[in-house]
């Protein structure tokens, strides 16, 4: 079933780019449609070069999915493998992106000093954590290596991975197999908003949003990361605590009711900042027609 649910997003990814690629050359700069990320936005020949490499990229990354979800690769596993895609493709082609919006930063640059009209190309500067979300960035996967430690000598031969309403196990893994694949994956996704931070200070582009600053977005995605690694170590303190206890180590009323909240929490930054993003977005769009 959830490699059908797999099979179903790669064919929606591998449409979506295949489309993207087709109308690049059509799609106007706009900020709802389209590779919106960064120095795309620098000139309307880097917009539509890099929006048709994204719907190929992409269309490619969707093709993957597909035949990984065919082949019956571990659910866990395709996930991990499909955010890796999607983040370097996105990063990469951030890079790129942004080496020829250096260019026309130079270019914009001579034709200043020659005093002929030219339209304003800003340089992107990185948003630096909180001291408090560093800190809430980098515990979960300390905990979790913690935890690991503790917990894998008195781990049983079949580990529960998924668990159902009623905080029932309706799913296992032999030890191998979860040690080898879903332990690393779910650490792993805790270093999401590490990688947020290393992404932002190494290519603050990537994040980059026109019509609202990146003072407002790029804490928010800080806390979408942190609000994540805290929930995937959730669940892995709770996998490794009933494996060994046959117990949950909350009820499962007070795990849901908290797992819920802190998802509230990410839906609530998300819109909030949708809603700004775009409200000035229009108006900044509108002022310049």
């Amino acid at each position: 079933m959830a490699n059908l649910l797999f099979l179903v997003i790669g064919l929606i990814i591998a449409v979506a780019g295949l489309v993207l690629a087709l109308v690049a050359k059509r799609l106007p700069v706009n900020p709802f449609i389209g590779f919106r990320i960064g120095y795309t936005y620098a000139s309307r020949r880097i917009w539509v070069k890099y929006n048709r490499l994204a719907g190929i990229s992409f269309a490619i990354i969707g093709l993957i999915t597909v035949i990984l979800s065919l082949i019956a690769v571990p659910v866990t596993l395709l996930a991990a493998i499909l955010v890796v895609l999607v983040l370097a493709n996105t990063v990469v082609l951030s890079f790129l992106a942004a080496r020829e919006a250096e260019r026309e930063l130079g270019k914009e640059a001579f034709r200043i000093e020659k005093k002929e009209p030219v339209e304003k190309i800003s340089r992107i500067e990185p948003v630096k954590p909180t001291p408090l979300r560093l800190v809430l960035m980098i515990l979960p996967p300390i905990l979790s290596l913690i935890l690991v430690s503790l917990y894998l000598p008195f781990l049983p031969s079949q580990v529960p991975v998924h668990f159902n309403v009623a905080g029932e196990p309706d799913r296992w893994e032999p030890l191998p197999t979860f040690t080898s694949i879903t332990l690393p994956v779910l650490v792993g996704f805790q270093f999401i908003a590490i990688v947020f931070l290393l992404v932002e200070l190494k290519a603050p582009l990537v994040f980059y949003k026109p019509g609202v600053p990146k003072q407002l977005v790029v804490p928010v995605l800080y806390d979408i990361g942190i609000v994540v690694s805290w929930l995937v170590f959730l669940a892995l303190f709770d996998i490794l605590y009933y494996a060994v206890n046959n117990q949950h180590f909350l009820p499962n009323t007070l795990l849901t009711l908290i797992i819920l909240l802190m998802i509230g929490f990410i839906l609530f930054r998300v819109f909030t900042l949708a809603w700004m993003w775009k409200k000035r977005a229009r108006k900044l769009y509108l002022t310049e027609e």
